[in-house]
């Protein structure tokens, strides 16, 4: 059981003990669990990005079975970097929800059920805008941002093969 899990399940029953204590009974209170602090994240040079993104661009050269896989997997991966999405976000993100005008994104049914809006750079908007007038003139698949052949959004486990 990880600690965060842990750390749920003594809160809860830390104000269960509380609420026993208001009513006259003894209840023991535990201590909060340590959390464990030994993940740290790689941060990415600016070199280390420019290279990234220099080697997704050049997927548009050999694009494979997929007709837009030199297209959709900079696109992709520029909108996990550039807007902090998760890799299920992206899929679910329909024509609709991104609004060119503004730049912003609107992320239905996130994390937790919830739904927010993520602002784009205008340059990330332009590239969106692009992809978006090239994909519904020439494969007018479905309301899907990334669609299968039919019109249905990638599986997460996709992108492994764009």
């Amino acid at each position: 059981m990880s600690v965060n899990t842990k750390i749920v399940y003594v809160s809860h029953y830390t104000q269960f003990a509380k609420y026993l204590g208001t009513l006259g009974f003894a209840a023991f209170i535990p201590e909060r669990p340590i959390d464990d602090k030994r993940y740290a994240p790689y941060l990415f040079s600016d070199d280390e990005i420019s290279r990234l993104f220099g080697a997704a661009d050049s997927i548009a050269e050999n694009t494979g079975s997929r007709k837009f896989a030199g297209i959709e997997f900079p696109l992709i991966l520029r909108l996990l970097y550039g807007c902090g999405l998760r890799l299920r976000e992206v899929f679910q993100l329909q024509v609709a929800d991104v609004d060119l005008q503004t730049g912003v994104l609107l992320i239905i049914n996130a994390k937790g059920n919830k739904d927010r809006l993520v602002p784009m750079d205008s340059s990330l908007t332009e590239i969106l805008r692009s992809f978006i007038i090239s994909q519904r003139s020439n494969a007018p698949t479905g309301n899907y941002l990334f669609s299968n052949r039919k019109g249905e959004p990638f599986a997460t486990s996709s992108v492994t093969y764009l």
